[in-house]
């Protein structure tokens, strides 16, 4: 992902298992949209394993976990063979994952992941939201805590 202030939209690229490479952009409404569904989505799967007063905490929690776990993966460097500007994502939830559905001339393009790495894709939009400077007002609470912590975490880890 990128963020790009000359179209104000994150762009993201992403690579088929055959190796053709798309280009994604994600506008603000778009995004908001998204992260409004993800979010809600991966709350619900922590209310069905806990009280509904401990949620935040669990869900900063499992946050937390999931980005001191994170490891690099090498970006897609390859030229896209397409670019599309999306008005459009569907996200469908499984018990176990998050499918981002994306329209594409005329198929659809899936991008499936774990709840873990749906929280990491969800962690990589926060930091483009934060470079482009959009409102972060559509994040969660504890969504925003724990990035914080992390933040907070790494830069101590830096002294």
């Amino acid at each position: 992902m990128s963020y790009s202030r000359v179209e104000d939209r994150i762009r993201m690229t992403s690579q088929t298992d055959d190796a053709e490479s798309f280009d994604f952009w994600l506008t603000l409404r778009l995004c908001r949209e998204v992260i409004k569904v993800m979010s809600e989505q991966l709350s619900v799967s922590v209310l069905k394993k806990t009280q509904a007063q401990h949620a935040p905490m669990v869900e900063s929690f499992l946050h937390a976990g999931v980005a001191s776990r994170k490891t690099s993966v090498r970006p897609v460097t390859v030229t896209p063979s397409q670019t599309h500007l999306l008005h459009k994502i569907q996200v469908q939830s499984g018990k176990q994952s998050i499918a981002l559905r994306l329209p594409v001339n005329q198929d659809t393009a899936v991008l499936a992941f774990k709840h873990d790495e749906a929280r990491q894709w969800l962690a990589i939009l926060y930091k483009h939201f934060q470079i482009a400077q959009w409102p972060m007002d559509i994040w969660p609470e504890w969504f925003n805590k724990a990035m914080q912590d992390t933040e907070s975490k790494s830069e101590k880890a830096l002294h």
